[in-house]
């Protein structure tokens, strides 16, 4: 069986630039964290749509309130735990490398991942 995915070089004679292609995912349903963030490149968005990386789609994230939230390291780490334990191992980033999206893109997929965290 052929290998149909789609590289990231394929991706970039196809989308002209790394702002299209997110704008592509979101138009597609897509939760991808924002434009500016250091884990965005078109290598992760081209992961994304490939389902490598897990990110949850526009419907079905669920919003919950958080008025005190943590800094960004723990809630990185409480976002990575929560995939965890929902099956979702790859998220893209990791402690280990530091490179966090930012933290309301982090509380929205906790609060879908794990609703009573």
């Amino acid at each position: 069986m052929a290998d149909t995915r789609i590289t990231a070089v394929d991706v970039k004679a196809l989308i002209g630039s790394k702002e299209d292609y997110h704008e592509s995912m979101l138009r597609n349903g897509y939760y991808v964290p924002g434009l500016r963030s250091p884990l965005v490149t078109i290598e992760y968005l081209s992961k994304v749509r490939s389902k490598e990386i897990y990110v949850p789609m526009y419907t079905d994230v669920r919003l919950r309130p958080c008025p005190r939230p943590p800094n960004r390291d723990t809630l990185a780490q409480y976002v990575l735990d929560a995939a965890e334990q929902a099956g979702k191992a790859d998220l893209g980033f990791s402690m280990k490398r530091g490179n966090f999206p930012n933290g309301a893109w982090l509380l929205n997929v906790l609060s879908t991942l794990n609703p009573d965290h």
